[in-house]
């Protein structure tokens, strides 16, 4: 998938999917992110884009996108299946 001159892992493609992102949040999140911060987790040189309900670990140097994840760590949604952390803890 390519968006703006970003490619995408096939990782990040199966996330975009589970989580029933939209190409339109995606873009707005790597184009005009509410947030960057460095994310040395994902490797040297990474960084975190978040903007609405995404964040998105990126090789910014490379334009690459290695994931697709919820803003929020408590929050898991699998299209089909949507939960938050304490719903399973209860």
């Amino acid at each position: 998938m390519k968006l703006s001159g970003w490619t995408f892992s096939k990782h990040a493609l199966g996330r975009a999917l589970d989580m029933l992102a939209t190409p339109e949040e995606i873009r707005a999140c790597l184009e005009s992110p509410e947030l960057i911060y460095d994310q040395n987790d994902y490797g040297p040189d990474r960084k975190m884009f978040l903007r609405g309900r995404l964040a998105l670990p990126v090789n910014a140097a490379e334009r690459h996108v290695l994931s697709v994840l919820h803003r929020t760590a408590d929050v898991y949604d699998r299209g089909d299946v949507s939960y938050t952390l304490r719903q399973v803890a209860s």
